[in-house]
C-alpha cells in the first residue's frame, strides 16, 4: 500500500529551498467593520509599531517584550503577541503577533510560542461563537521565517507544532500565515492549501497563508502599512459547508 506523503521524512534536505481575517464561520466582511484600507485613518501607535497588517493572519511586528500589548490593542479586537525578544538574535524588528475580532470569538487559548535566531511562531486556539458542525475548533499559527534561516529546523519545527495539536484536534481548521521568505510549508505539509497567488514584497510571494481545508479562503491584496515593504491582504471566506455540497437526497 502507498504511504502517506505526511508520514514520510519530509526533512531530508540537500539545499535551501529556493524558490504576510475571516474565520470559517466568521461574519461577511461588511458587518464585521474592518478598519479603514487607508493607513492614514489607522490609530498612530499602531501605524508606527505594526510592520504588516495581516489580522488573523500573522504579520511580523516591531513589538518588544517591554511593550505593553495596550499599544497595539485594536478596540474591536483582541491581541495576541510573541514579542521580539534577544534569542532572536535581532537588533531591530521582528515579533508576531494575532489580531481576534472581539464579535467572532471570545474563548481563545495561547497553545504555542517560539523564539530563535530562525523564526518566531505563536499559536492560538479559537472556540468561536458560530462554526460549522464539522469543525470542533479553529488554530491560528502566525510565523516569521528569517531569511537566513536553517530550513531544516525551521520546517520540522513548523510541521511538529502543528502535528502535536492535529493529533489532539483531528476535526480542527488550522490557518498558518506570515513571512515565510523562500520556505515552503508545503515541503513538510503536502496536504496543505496555499492561498495566496499574487507577489506581496516586489515581485515575490514572501507572505503566505496555508489551511488544511481547500477552498477556504480567497485572498484580496490591500494597501502598504505605515512604511512596510509588504503589502497586506484580506482573506474573504470562500468555504462551503459540507452539509450543502452533498447533492440533494431523492
Amino acid at each position: 500500500m502507498p504511504s502517506d506523503p505526511e508520514d514520510e521524512d519530509p526533512f531530508n534536505f540537500t539545499s535551501p529551498q529556493q524558490v504576510s481575517s475571516e474565520m470559517p464561520g466568521a461574519e461577511s466582511p461588511a458587518e464585521d467593520e474592518p478598519l479603514s484600507t487607508d493607513p492614514a485613518n489607522w490609530p498612530s501607535v499602531l501605524t508606527v509599531r505594526i510592520r504588516t497588517q495581516l489580522v488573523s493572519r500573522g504579520p511580523e511586528t516591531w513589538t518588544r517584550d517591554n511593550m505593553p500589548d495596550s499599544a497595539i490593542q485594536l478596540q474591536t479586537h483582541s491581541v495576541y503577541c510573541r514579542d521580539h525578544t534577544e534569542a532572536s538574535g535581532k537588533n531591530k524588528g521582528g515579533g508576531v503577533c494575532v489580531y481576534i475580532n472581539n464579535k467572532w470569538c471570545s474563548d481563545v487559548q495561547v497553545v504555542e510560542k517560539h523564539c530563535s535566531v530562525d523564526t518566531e511562531v505563536l499559536m492560538v486556539k479559537c472556540r468561536p461563537f458560530y462554526l460549522q458542525r464539522e469543525f470542533s475548533a479553529v488554530f491560528v499559527l502566525a510565523v516569521y521565517i528569517l531569511p537566513r534561516a536553517n530550513q531544516t529546523a525551521v520546517l520540522r519545527l513548523l510541521h511538529d507544532t502543528i502535528s502535536k495539536q492535529k493529533t489532539t484536534h483531528p476535526d480542527a481548521v488550522f490557518v498558518v500565515a506570515g513571512d515565510f521568505n523562500h520556505f515552503i510549508l508545503r515541503t513538510v505539509l503536502p496536504k496543505y492549501h496555499q492561498h495566496v497567488s499574487y507577489p506581496t514584497r516586489d515581485n515575490k510571494i514572501l507572505d503566505q497563508v496555508y489551511s488544511n481545508v481547500k477552498g477556504t479562503y480567497k485572498a484580496a491584496p490591500c494597501p502598504h502599512l505605515s512604511q512596510s515593504d509588504h503589502i497586506s491582504m484580506f482573506l474573504y471566506p470562500s468555504y462551503r459547508q459540507l452539509l450543502k455540497q452533498a447533492p440533494p437526497s431523492k
